[in-house]
């Protein structure tokens, strides 16, 4: 099996086993899903090993990803104050 057919399978597999954990918790927040399967993306795509073009384009994911947790915490810790 080629890599990138493992790194889907397991994205998938993660993430499908993230979000019914939760769901099953009876997290109602948006932003607890999005924080969480962020985080597991990245995890996850630091643990393959890609060729240069495949690891430019998950940079890119990963850096708009990445923008929208920072935008997702900003929001938060401005609510608390």
């Amino acid at each position: 099996m080629k890599s990138y057919n493992r790194y889907f399978i397991v994205l998938a597999l993660t993430f499908s086993v993230i979000n019914i954990i939760l769901a099953f918790l009876g997290q109602a927040m948006l932003e607890v899903y999005f924080i969480i399967d962020a985080l597991a993306f990245l995890v996850i795509t630091l643990s393959f090993r890609f060729n240069a073009r495949a690891l430019t384009a998950l940079n890119t994911v990963g850096a708009v990803i990445l923008v929208g947790f920072i935008y997702v915490v900003a929001l938060k810790v401005i609510d608390m104050l």
